[in-house]
């Protein structure tokens, strides 16, 4: 049970941080998820809500370099783009450009 044991005064800001953005794409994968549900045709709001996001991101991954934003391929931003659609491809260049 030691292993589990989160004291905040032991952590670092770089943790707390880092707690606090995984908690924020938690919350905003729940919220699509119970948006998905609600509508009336859960399987076809779900694969347009994961192909605007991958489009997104092919589209930034291929063709960002030109406009100065190029998001990486990898496992991270896939799951992100197709779990949060275009929204969460958008919070990705945002956090993108914010970061530099």
């Amino acid at each position: 049970m030691q292993a589990f044991d989160i004291r905040l005064n032991d952590m670092t800001s770089a943790g707390l941080a880092e707690l606090v953005f995984y908690g924020a794409f938690v919350l905003a994968g729940a919220v699509m998820i119970i948006h998905i549900m609600r509508s009336g045709k859960p399987f076809v709001t779900a694969l347009k809500s994961m192909t605007s996001g991958g489009l997104g991101l092919a589209l930034l991954y291929f063709f960002g370099d030109r406009i100065g934003l190029a998001l990486p391929l990898n496992l991270f931003t896939v799951f992100v783009s197709l779990t949060l659609g275009l929204p969460g491809t958008a919070a990705m260049a945002v956090i993108e450009l914010l970061t530099r």
